[in-house]
């Protein structure tokens, strides 16, 4: 599938700079079920779908409540293990 908005893998400090947080608190938010897990890039690295990072941002611009945004990483999650490269 082809979108008009191409999807990159964004490593932690650029997500960290677009939601603006913390490493900590970047990192307490994917514990909590507020932020989605990485993804391995190679067996040290890891980084996270742009897309995700983006409706992650807009969910909190939009003022969505924590139950909100776990349910934004749940269906996120799901999006991953479905989608077709």
């Amino acid at each position: 599938m082809i979108s008009d908005n191409p999807i990159y893998m964004v490593r932690r400090p650029e997500a960290c700079k677009t939601l603006g947080k913390g490493r900590t608190a970047f990192y307490n938010d994917i514990n909590n079920g507020l932020m989605t897990p990485g993804v391995a890039v190679t067996s040290r690295t890891v980084a996270w779908p742009s897309d995700e990072v983006s409706a992650i941002l807009k969910a909190r611009i939009a003022g969505k409540s924590e139950a909100d945004l776990k349910e934004l990483v749940q269906v996120l999650l799901e999006k991953r293990e479905v989608e077709e490269v």
